[in-house]
């Protein structure tokens, strides 16, 4: 079974790719509008509508998902998932399920980083998750290497006096 997924999702990429030398894909005007907006803004368009898989296992049966990405773009070597974002997202509602469609993009694709294309200001927006606890431990991580370098670079130097008198 593990084989017919690791087919399908290749052969998605592979239609995937065919859309896009082919002109095919996502159209409208919120899109195009979107596209020259990353055009402008220096990013290289690699697809339009690509569709990833999840699988979800509940209670140990499996559902297989899919999440469309608006674009995937590049610029200095790094990749992006950018969404569009367009009407009224004030509301809580709006602004949660975006939130939950970026972190699923961030999950299935694995970007460098995420966009949100703001149609109704004609601007894009860097989005980065974190969670609290991640930061304290890159803190952690941090310090303890400062220290191990300080100790280090201290018996270096205690060894250096030592040959010198």
């Amino acid at each position: 079974m593990g084989i017919g997924w690791i087919i399908f999702y290749y052969l998605g990429k592979l239609f995937s790719r065919f859309r896009l030398s082919h002109g095919g894909g996502m159209g409208g005007p919120i899109s195009q509008e979107a596209e020259n907006l990353l055009v402008k803004h220096g990013f290289k368009i690699l697809d339009r509508g690509r569709k990833g898989s999840l699988l979800t296992y509940v209670n140990g049966k499996s559902n297989l998902g899919f999440i469309q990405a608006d674009f995937v773009v590049s610029k200095k070597k790094k990749t992006y998932v950018a969404l569009i974002k367009s009407g009224e997202f004030s509301s809580e509602e709006a602004s949660t399920a975006l939130r939950r469609k970026l972190i699923e993009s961030n999950y299935v694709f694995n970007p460098d980083g995420l966009l949100v294309i703001d149609i109704n200001e004609g601007r894009l927006k860097r989005v980065e998750f974190a969670l609290p606890e991640q930061k304290r431990e890159r803190f952690i991580l941090f310090v303890v290497g400062l220290i191990i370098v300080s100790v280090l670079l201290g018996l270096i130097f205690i060894y250096i006096q030592a040959k010198l008198f």
